[in-house]
């Protein structure tokens, strides 16, 4: 710029002061002109100077501002410390074109890496001990500082209000790197925004832990009472009848008698399916639910199972529709006819005596489904998306049904543990309610298929 006021000056003299075409000037006054001409162009091409170099300094923090407004996005949808971590070692190699490690303490608070950029990162003693210092005293440590620099890295603390949760480190292979106050700034604001991500990762996890816990304090809550009430409702009635048959059984005529027996009976079953219940809400919250699936005959499984729940079927009429040309399915035929006598038990509470429940099978292209149908109320449409959660019933009004709620989650964790599943839905008619099984392709004994699924 100075150049180019220099010659634009001598230009001006050359070619219009008298003598033109020549660089002698024969009038002084031209001289005081040219002198003020060449100030004028050199403070007018400084201004222009400065004036860009602003505009690429003002280009250049924005473009910094919006890359950290991306950093910022991505960090705000990350979950897990290792992947924030790793991002945000790459974040600061590509603005800082160095390389980046980050370090957080692990469960006995020592350091160790959970992000590097490029991926492979060996840190040193003198690396390690930088690191530490930074981290223990929340200050900078390591190469171009005051402590400990003779160490590969410059380690930078990364602080919230709660004190230091890691520390990024940078280098690069030059002799004499130093970071220079903006990149320094730079490296702070990066470690700002991954402050921030570390401590919603945190508060992330302490709201799931705190969510967990309360629903664990709600399920101990449920499974205390219902093992209050269940229990203790038919061991008074076995306890009750059986009483009464052992003080009066001599004078007590033998139609009453065979009553309370029967009665006494019923309430054992009931409390034995109670307590099978239970075994297997165990066995699928310990993960140790094996199947063993084999070929079985559909229609003759069901015909089985129908016979055992002839007991809590008897005031319903029960309405059977099942192809003889059904295939056979690969299933665990003790934990399928658990699942079938779970919904029968479950149909024949929530109906009225004397209705319809109808257990039909029906193939399709490519799966077989099994319904159960009953002529109940059917299921509220606020409580068809839980009533598969455990502990869970269904309120009519201001009743809720006798139970525990845990037949129909069991059913719901069988099928899944065989590879099948079950829906639930009201009736088109709205006279009922329906649940579905169904059995997925690969479940279907074939001519292709003639060893059980994994």
């Amino acid at each position: 710029a100075v150049l180019t006021a220099v010659l634009a000056t001598t230009a001006y003299n050359f070619c219009f002061t008298e003598p033109v075409f020549t660089l002698h000037i024969a009038n002084a006054e031209n001289i005081v002109a040219l002198a003020f001409f060449g100030v004028i162009a050199v403070i007018t091409s400084r201004l222009t100077v400065q004036v860009r170099e602003q505009t690429l300094l003002a280009r250049a923090q924005a473009d910094t501002t919006a890359t950290l407004l991306a950093f910022a996005r991505r960090m705000a949808g990350i979950r897990k410390l290792d992947e924030l971590a790793s991002t945000t070692a790459q974040e600061i190699r590509n603005l800082l074109q160095v390389d980046a490690v980050v370090l957080m303490p692990d469960a006995a608070g020592r350091l160790a890496v959970r992000g590097s950029a490029p991926a492979a990162a060996n840190l040193s003693e003198a690396d390690l001990a930088a690191a530490q210092w930074a981290f223990e005293k929340s200050q900078v440590a390591g190469r171009g500082s005051e402590t400990l620099p003779g160490a590969k890295r410059l380690f930078v603390p990364v602080r919230t209000g709660n004190g230091v949760v890691a520390v990024t480190g940078v280098s690069r292979e030059e002799p004499e790197f130093q970071l220079a106050s903006p990149q320094r700034r730079l490296l702070e604001s990066i470690g700002d925004l991954a402050a921030v991500g570390v401590e919603r990762v945190r508060l992330a996890k302490d709201v799931d832990q705190a969510k967990v816990a309360a629903d664990q304090e709600r399920l101990r809550a449920s499974m205390l009472t219902a093992v209050s009430h269940d229990l203790r409702t038919p061991l008074a009635g076995i306890l009750g009848s059986l009483s009464s048959v052992r003080a009066y059984g001599d004078k007590m005529p033998q139609a009453e008698r065979d009553a309370l027996l029967l009665s006494a009976e019923e309430e054992t079953q009931r409390l034995a399916r109670f307590v099978s219940n239970l075994l297997d809400l165990t066995r699928l919250d310990a993960g140790s639910l094996a199947p063993k699936t084999e070929a079985v005959d559909l229609p003759a499984l069901v015909r089985g199972v129908l016979q055992r729940m002839a007991e809590p079927l008897k005031n319903h009429r029960l309405t059977t529709r099942l192809p003889p040309e059904l295939p056979e399915l690969w299933l665990d035929p003790a934990l399928f006819e658990h699942v079938l006598s779970n919904l029968l038990d479950n149909a024949a509470k929530y109906t009225p005596e004397g209705s319809e429940i109808e257990v039909m099978a029906q193939r399709h292209r490519f799966t077989l489904t099994l319904e159960i149908r009953d002529r109940g109320a059917g299921i509220p449409e606020g409580e068809l998306g839980k009533i598969f959660d455990l502990f869970h019933r269904v309120r009519q009004g201001d009743k809720a049904r006798a139970g525990t709620g845990l037949g129909l989650a069991i059913a719901r964790g069988f099928m899944q543990a065989m590879g099948g599943s079950i829906t639930a839905r009201n009736r088109e008619d709205g006279t009922g309610a329906v649940f579905e099984i169904e059995f997925a392709k690969r479940l279907i004994v074939s001519r292709d298929n003639t060893e059980a699924p994994p």
